[in-house]
């Protein structure tokens, strides 16, 4: 099939973006990588009266950092930050979940705010966005950039709760903390594949071995992404060495969902439900092997890549 007909501008820059979005109807549609829209645009699974391109506006393909977070703009391409030095050294999470998108030839074209704003159901980037406790840069027609949370965000059954006719020019993700360890873990039909569960979760333990923080993200369970709060909760002040306290998190993060399990043709949602309890144990089992010193009572050793 071939989308519906719709009208194309390339932006000039990210003010020109949005007021070009509020001058169209609610259907306009913004372009970046377009590896999820385009294919939804040929199936007619959505119409666009304008697609505005966004790939050209200066300042949006950069990626910077202070002393506690790394933003990363808008056009930034995924497999670009999959490779990036600084994203390696400071948000590894966020660069091992982008090699599970789908294959390179897509992550070359997509970008990594894109996904965040698609939010579509098991996408990797918006589970890592919250358990990174990232910020949506959000730029309206009054020139003004405001901040939303990744789980104010996603604190919706389906989509987002973005406002409308604004831009997100970039996201800030959290920098990793020097003794913090992390985990992703996926669960595919097959490499390449849409994920039908998948969880990122980061842990720091104190000198007795026990968790000091956690958090744990859960995709593709449900039709957007959550944190699993009751789960974190259950882990505060328990020694991360013993493996059943992880599988009892576990069950408890699968059990706790905000919205029903998703079944559709590839999975059920009792399949989904127990797939993540596999998800979360290997993630939080890696995130405890990846905390930086090996303390009294923990299982871990520092990671190469940290």
């Amino acid at each position: 099939m071939k989308p519906a007909r719709f009208k194309y501008i390339r932006a000039e820059t990210a003010d020109h973006a949005v007021e070009q979005l509020c001058s169209a109807d609610s259907s306009a549609r913004i372009l970046a990588g377009g590896q999820s829209l385009i294919p939804a645009l040929s199936a007619r699974i959505i119409t666009a009266s304008l697609l505005l391109d966004i790939m050209r506006c200066p300042g949006l393909d950069t990626v910077s950092q202070t002393k506690d977070e790394i933003t990363i703009g808008a056009a930034c391409r995924q497999s670009r930050m999959e490779a990036n030095a600084m994203i390696q050294e400071s948000i590894p999470l966020l660069s091992e979940a982008l090699g599970w998108v789908a294959m390179p030839q897509v992550r070359s074209r997509g970008t990594v705010v894109g996904c965040l704003a698609q939010a579509n159901a098991g996408g990797e980037v918006p589970v890592v966005s919250l358990a990174a406790d990232a910020q949506f840069n959000i730029l309206s027609r009054s020139g003004v950039v405001h901040r939303m949370s990744a789980k104010d965000v996603y604190a919706t059954e389906t989509g987002t709760r973005l406002p409308p006719r604004t831009l997100i020019v970039s996201a800030s993700f959290r920098k990793r903390a020097a003794d913090e360890g992390w985990g992703f873990s996926e669960v595919q039909l097959r490499r390449g594949h849409v994920a039908l569960v998948c969880c990122a979760a980061t842990l720091v333990v104190d000198q007795n071995g026990r968790v000091d923080s956690v958090s744990i993200a859960i995709g593709g369970l449900t039709a957007n992404p959550f944190r699993a709060g009751r789960a974190e909760k259950a882990l505060l002040g328990d020694a991360i060495a013993d493996d059943a306290i992880i599988s009892d998190a576990a069950r408890i993060a699968s059990d706790e969902r905000p919205w029903p399990a998703r079944t559709d043709p590839h999975a059920t949602g009792a399949f989904r439900s127990k797939a993540t309890v596999a998800a979360v144990i290997r993630a939080l089992t890696d995130a405890r092997a990846r905390c930086s010193t090996n303390r009294p009572g923990q299982i871990g050793a520092t990671n190469e890549r940290a």
